[in-house]
């Protein structure tokens, strides 16, 4: 470097050529990577070099269009504004924003691209894109394709014609041509665009939370994080690609004073990971040197904390300042980068205390100490989270509570509560009584030697739980709830209620960590006054465990029961003729007792009577025996909380010994606070995904619903039982199972993820003994399947045997099911990728299922008269229903496309040339123009053929779920079956008060077909009737009905349903969030 000239770089001048040199270089090379020593010399920068033979910047003209500066000895070229460097050139931006007519220019590497407009398509953004069109005024503007009538603006914006389209002038908060996504300064917050505040959006880029202060936001950093927004590394840590990582980093420990000893610059930062000195506050940079100022300057002298007095070098520090250069944190302050803040006390929300409660998982501070609140979307009412109606204003307007039963059930037994204490019994009369545990999910066993129905026995009278507050005794069963619903949408129904101050919450459920029939009772109660209480929790067990009458009876009465202590257990065992019980208390128990009913020894006596129970052990044989715990006596203070329970199993076979062992195996070691938390965590475990954007409202219901189709299935290995989904759960009068119902509740599950519990139904029906209406007599005539069948014609008994609901008019003969089930083979065998049940069952599929459907076809082509899916009895009132048609050519082009995995090319020919046949034959027989008919038969006598189930044509893609026939028929179903309340439709225009209803299933299924047939009407129309269930489920604590009254809209039917109810609702959520391209199956032709 002998006779070059040189120069010291000031740290402004290093920093403008270093980003010049990165902009050069690349990405290889940070802004300031090529610092290796900290005090540089640098050659001076000048117009190509100083004329050296060593000079890298000899000859280098940058394009006269900048200068070269030499760094770390190569050529760099400064360039003018409107330049940038290319190797040692100077060449223009290649970007000019006047390039993109409607858009913006950005210059990737130097190679220029239109970010185009909304609305705008081209290499210069000077053309309409798709769906837009030319206003028709002088210069290029771009409008939305459309017409007002469409009502391309939603709801959220209001349609205006320009020229030869449309726009839409979009209310507050809402932006886009479509007044569909959130202006600037507002962001969306489930649906709704809110205006932004200093901590939402949230800017804080690494932090356990956002404050607002004083309309600014403070952000709290994680372990490692520094810097306004939690976006810089702390002291200590270092960047490691985009996160901060622990270790050592350029400045620790500080290199600036062995590196420049003497010479006041001392400080060290960090710049692009590199260590980088500076000098030491009170001095200044002169020419590459640290020379002590002479004058004072805030920044420099002050460290930018503090102003300087006008008495030499004096600073006046700022609060929360201190030291000679204002570079030291005054007591109370603590370092938060180059700042000083004040000491904050402990966060009483980090970590976040709040989740244990459903729906609660939000911590506020108030106070000076943590309190869990309700999720976004959610009320709190009575303690409990509820969601808020945050559906269309008219269903939750019209929304209303009028059912007032909750169920649990675990697979083995269902357990029901009667909420509604204005309709309880006057008398004995058990069907309408409090409580209820079927010792089976379904209500009909089969039938006996003699053909009698066995019903399924009810065997609980009543069980609830009291508690003795300061000496005054209170049974909860005559308490008002204020609260009743789901736990959590889980299968654990809960209420609350306020005894003498204190919040009392009990929780009653089915569980299922016992394969049998059981029920959990548990007690929560909280102290919410402000003294403390003496409290004991009790509870009263009378179970009906004698006779019945007969087979068909389903209470037992009391004769002959007997209750014993079991010493190594601390339960009692209850038993009579009926079967046994186990009771079992969760938690510390204090007191006992078994008795008979009525006497001094009686819980019910004792609490009334304030007293303690008086532990008595056993109680003989006799009629209405009870049994009761009492938990130790609590001084509850003001805040807190105490806990008791009991588990309840019951036996069959009075296997006394394997009930015990069973009962204590799951619940042995667990208190009732344990209890709950064991059961919440099995829910969880077994629940999938739900989609995403879900509504509070909307995600209550879809959670409730999810469990629905769970309890709703059979898990008894006895018979044939297990993996049957009933049509509904108890106290519904449909907790039977058919073929139909269930395959909605497959599809359900097959489409939310549970496809072990999909493919036990499968099995279940592939399994189930049916082929009993081969041929049968009716009317003088042998009529039937005709051939050996698998799937039920109707129905099923709960072990798993054919039934047909045969009444005065004959027979329910369908043969919808066949179709059905391959449906939703197809369905399940796509989606879980498990070709094993069809290496198991081909041959039951081919020969029992796909291959009976086939010949099951009339001349016309269509599928022969049968009861179909409304069940009409034969009686001659079965037809050639189109519904039962569609089904079975969704079925054979299911079974089809099986056979084609299946290399069975026959089956595989015969199956799909039948689905189009079929297709082919129902525009000749069935449809009155463009509108699809109920049947053959009604659309020749010209009256009743409209028939909502046919929607499914679209649906199922055999009809083209978009085309004129869709549209027709979607226009003459949503006219002639709208119900007077204005919201539903009725399932068809037969007459009669249970056609007349409005039928769930066909709100669903309706909605499902409008979103495909698609327009801003016919989606909006779809998203009403989904708004309108989800908002009647939200008011009936997440249960779907089979019906709605056709004026008020009350529940009615069956409740809750699961196929036609929970399923339906599941499948029409998930097609909303992510609908499937329809396509023509099996070579139908649309």
């Amino acid at each position: 470097m002998d006779g070059a000239r040189i120069e010291r770089f000031s740290w402004k001048d290093f920093r403008r050529v270093a980003g010049r040199v990165a902009a050069a270089r690349g990405p290889a090379v940070g802004r300031y990577g090529m610092v290796v020593l900290l005090s540089l010399v640098f050659l001076a920068p000048g117009c190509g070099g100083d004329g050296s033979p060593d000079d890298p910047c000899r000859g280098v003209t940058c394009s006269g269009q900048g200068e070269c500066v030499s760094v770390a000895g190569e050529p760099v070229c400064d360039c003018n504004a409107g330049f940038h460097a290319n190797g040692t050139a100077c060449v223009p931006d290649a970007c000019r924003p006047a390039d993109c007519v409607h858009g913006n220019c950005v210059d990737p590497l130097n190679l220029p691209d239109c970010e185009c407009d909304e609305g705008y398509a081209g290499t210069a953004c000077d053309q309409c894109d798709e769906g837009y069109v030319l206003d028709g005024t002088d210069g290029l503007r771009c409008v939305l394709d459309a017409s007002c009538d469409e009502d391309p603006c939603g709801e959220h914006g209001v349609c205006r014609t320009e020229g030869a389209g449309v726009a839409c002038t979009c209310d507050d908060g809402w932006d886009g041509n479509l007044c569909n996504r959130c202006a600037d300064g507002y962001h969306d917050e489930s649906g709704a665009c809110l205006p932004d505040t200093p901590c939402n959006p949230d800017p804080c880029v690494h932090a356990s939370k956002c404050d607002e202060v004083a309309g600014e936001a403070r952000c709290t950093c994680l372990n490692g994080y520094d810097g306004d927004l939690c976006d810089d590394c702390a002291e200590g840590f270092v960047k490691d690609g985009l996160v901060c990582v622990a270790g050592p980093g350029p400045c620790d420990p500080n290199p600036c004073p062995g590196l420049n000893p003497g010479e006041h610059r001392d400080r060290c930062t960090v710049e692009e990971g590199a260590a980088v000195c500076l000098c030491d506050f009170g001095y200044e940079e002169v020419e590459g040197d640290c020379v002590q100022q002479t004058v004072c300057d805030p920044v420099t002298t002050c460290a930018g904390h503090g102003t300087c007095t006008g008495n030499g070098l004096e600073c006046k520090c700022d609060d929360g300042y201190k030291g000679d250069n204002c570079d030291e944190c005054d007591q109370g302050f603590e370092a938060q980068g180059d700042d000083c803040v004040p000491v904050q006390p402990p966060d009483p929300c980090d970590p976040n205390p709040c989740g244990a409660e459903p729906d609660r998982a939000r911590c506020v501070v108030e106070g000076g100490a943590a309190v869990c609140a309700c999720d976004q979307g959610f009320d709190d009412v009575a303690g409990v989270c509820v969601p808020k109606c945050d559906v269309h204003e008219t269903a939750c307007a019209k929304a209303h509570s009028s059912f007032g039963w909750i169920v649990s059930a675990n697979g083995h037994g269902a357990l029901v509560v009667n909420l509604d204490s204005t309709k309880l019994p006057a008398g004995d009369d058990r069907d309408n009584h409090r409580y209820m545990l079927f010792v089976h999910p379904y209500q009909t066993w089969g039938l006996n030697g003699s053909g009698q129905a066995v019903n399924t026995r009810d065997m609980l009278y009543d069980t609830f739980m009291g508690l003795r507050v300061d000496g005054v005794g209170t049974w909860l069963d005559g308490v008002p709830r204020e609260f009743a619903g789901y736990h959590g949408q889980d299968g654990i129904p809960h209420w609350v209620q306020t005894v003498g101050g204190l919040r009392v919450e009990t929780f009653m459920y089915a569980p299922w960590q016992l394969e049998r029939p059981a029920l959990v009772m548990l007690t929560r109660v909280t102290n919410t006054g402000t003294t403390a209480k003496q409290v004991s929790l009790y509870s009263i067990q009378n179970w009906h465990v004698g006779n019945t009458l007969n087979d068909s009876h389903r209470f037992p009465n009391t004769q002959g029961e007997s209750i014993a202590l079991d010493g190594a257990t601390g339960g009692f065992v209850e038993q009579a003729a009926g079967g046994a019980v186990f009771h079992y208390p969760l938690g510390t128990v204090g007191h006992y007792a078994a008795a008979a009913g009525g006497t001094e020894a009686d819980p019910w006596v004792r609490l009334n009577a304030g007293q303690d129970l008086g532990d008595e052990g056993s109680i003989d044989a006799g009629d209405n025996r009870v049994a009761g715990f009492q938990g130790p006596v609590n001084e509850l203070q003001p805040g807190q909380t105490a806990w008791f329970g009991v588990v309840s199993a019951f036996d069959t076979y009075k296997d006394v010994t394997s009930l015990k062992n069973d009962v204590v195996e799951a619940f042995e070691g667990l208190d009732a606070q344990q209890a709950l938390a064991a059961a919440r965590a099995e829910w969880a475990a077994w629940r999938k995904p739900a989609p995403a954007g879900l509504s509070a409202a909307e995600k209550t219901v879809y959670r409730t619903a999810e469990a629905v189709l769970r309890m709703g299935q059979v898990w008894e290995t006895t018979d044939k039982s297990k993996g049957q989904i009933l049509a509904s759960l108890p106290p519904g009068m449909w907790a039977t199972s058919w073929p139909r119902d269930m395959a909605y509740s497959i599809a359900a599950l097959v489409r939310s993820g549970h496809f072990t519990e999909a493919r036990a139904a499968l099995e279940f029906m592939l399994k189930a003994d049916a082929n009993g209406y081969k041929t049968f007599e009716h009317n003088g005539t042998q009529v039937g399947v005709g051939a050996d069948y698998r799937i039920s014609v109707c129905r099923y008994f709960g072990r798993g045997m054919e039934e047909s609901d045969w009444n005065s008019d004959g027979p329910n003969v369908e043969f919808d099911g066949f179709g059905l089930f391959l449906w939703v083979l197809g369905e399940y065998v796509r989606a879980s990728g498990d070709t094993t049940i069809l290496d198991s069952y081909w041959t039951i599929i081919g020969d029992e299922i796909a291959d009976v459907l086939v010949g099951l076809r009339a001349g016309n082509g269509m599928i022969r008269p049968d009861s179909s899916i409304w069940e009409v009895h034969w009686n001659g009132r079965q037809k050639q229903y189109t519904y039962t048609s569609l089904a079975a050519a969704i079925g054979l082009c299911e079974a089809s496309m099986l056979a084609d995995g299946k290399g069975d090319t026959d089956s595989e020919a015969s199956w799909a040339s039948a689905a189009q046949d079929i297709m082919k034959a129902i525009p000749l027989h069935a449809m009155d123009g463009d509108f699809v008919a109920q049947s053959v038969e009604e659309l020749a006598g010209d009256s009743g053929y409209v028939d909502a189930a046919v929607i499914e044509a679209f649906n199922w893609n055999v009809m083209d779920p978009k085309g004129d026939a869709a549209a027709a028929t979607v226009d003459v179903l949503l006219n002639d079956l709208a119900v007077p309340n204005g919201m539903g439709l009725q399932r068809n225009d037969d007459g009669g008060w249970y056609d007349s209803s409005e039928w769930i299933l066909i709100d669903l299924r309706v909605s499902r077909a409008l979103r495909a047939l698609g327009g801003a009407t016919a989606v909006a129309r779809a998203d009403l009737l989904l708004d309108w269930v989800t908002a009647q489920a939200r008011a009936n604590m997440g249960l779907i009905a089979e019906l709605h009254t056709r004026e008020g809209a009350d529940y009615d039917g069956a409740v809750p349903m699961v196929g036609f109810g929970a399923g339906a609702y599941l499948l029409e959520i998930w097609n909303r969030a992510e609908p499937v391209t329809p396509q023509a199956p099996c070579g139908i032709q649309w």
